[in-house]
């Protein structure tokens, strides 16, 4: 994804809130694979309110645009983490 600015605002989902609302966001996903399709105006809604919190200030237009994809990379970091440091015993 080519946005200015989108490492950043992956940033931001590893603090808090941004953090407690990712994690929320995964456990929905273990249970139902399809909940970003079923709730995007919802997840929407919360990646806006994160990067808002967090300081990020997107046109509206492409932050509507790009929310879904921006939670799922923090997602799929989030369990390369969790999941390494399993692995490896931490």
């Amino acid at each position: 994804m080519k946005i200015e600015g989108f490492e950043n605002a992956v940033g931001i989902f590893f603090r808090r809130p941004g953090l407690d609302y990712v994690r929320q966001v995964r456990r929905a996903l273990d249970s139902d694979p399809e909940f970003l399709k079923s709730h995007r105006d919802d997840v929407t809604y919360g990646v806006k309110r994160v990067l808002r919190a967090g300081g990020i200030s997107w046109d509206e237009d492409v932050l509507t645009e790009s929310a879904i994809k921006l939670v799922w990379e923090a997602v799929v970091r989030l369990r390369c983490v969790e999941n390494g440091g399993r692995e490896r015993g931490v």
